[in-house]
């Protein structure tokens, strides 16, 4: 009995340390800038939309809680309706697999009512990534966002539609503690959570912030740089180090006309 409630209050002390590690709610612009992460995180807690692809693709995958993954599925196309914290239309790239005990979730949304910068397939900070099953919360990679678990997740597309029913019960928890000052999942401001060891995912490009222009453009090939006045032409090797012509010598000045004394004299 003791064993197991020491167990206990350390799985306690470890989610508490975990959850103040993310900071608290953000106040950034105001009073409207605290409701907009309000609204996002409220539509994080569920998606329910349908898909459609310009190719016949496939995607039969769900995993209950986050616990029992089964099937697989990878779309690339557009989505409608409720997703990734967003409403409208926007683009969706996702690739599930499971085997039950273990599985593999990656979707990437795009943007519609946001203006986040969209995600690369290639580029892994730029998509929500996580282990799923029960060795997968155990075994490595951890690179599972906080609030991503648990979630009943099901994608399912067959040739040009499918449809998403997801709940998810961990962006549920986020949604209501962030009306009292705590941001569980780390995602005000930003469009994904992240844990503070996790690399930073929607952080503009260096050439557009105008202050890291000049540097942008000092970083620029020497091909680039501003063509040099033209030179004049220099002598060529085989007259190098011979003598400088001698100069002709100066024709001295010419005198004045004289004329003869007697024309002088009236």
């Amino acid at each position: 009995m003791t064993a197991t409630l020491r167990r206990t209050a350390v799985q306690l002390a470890l989610g508490i340390a975990l959850a103040a590690s993310q900071g608290c709610t953000t106040w950034k612009g105001g009073v409207t800038g605290f409701l907009q992460n309000r609204v996002k995180d409220g539509l994080e807690c569920l998606d329910m939309g349908v898909t459609v692809t310009r190719t016949p693709q496939f995607s039969f995958y769900l995993a209950v809680l986050s616990m029992t993954p089964i099937g697989y599925g990878k779309v690339d196309g557009m989505y409608y309706g409720v997703g990734g914290g967003d409403v409208g239309s926007c683009r969706i790239h996702y690739e599930h697999w499971g085997v039950l005990l273990y599985g593999r979730e990656t979707v990437g949304w795009g943007n519609s009512l946001w203006d986040y910068p969209e995600f690369d397939p290639a580029k892994p900070e730029t998509l929500n990534s996580q282990a799923v099953g029960p060795l997968g919360l155990i075994l490595p990679p951890y690179d599972a966002r906080p609030a991503g678990r648990p979630t009943c997740s099901k994608y399912f597309h067959f040739g040009y539609v499918g449809f998403v029913p997801n709940a998810c019960f961990g962006q549920m928890a986020d949604f209501a503690l962030g009306f009292v000052g705590l941001d569980l999942a780390g995602d005000d401001g930003r469009k994904l959570g992240r844990w503070p060891w996790q690399p930073e995912d929607d952080a503009p490009a260096a050439a557009d912030h105008p202050a890291t222009a000049p540097a942008h453009r000092a970083s620029q090939p020497a091909s680039q740089a501003p063509e040099r006045a033209p030179q004049p032409p220099r002598a060529d090797a085989s007259s190098r180090g011979s003598p400088p012509p001698a100069k002709p010598p100066a024709e001295p000045p010419a005198k004045a006309a004289t004329r003869p004394l007697a024309d002088l004299i009236p």
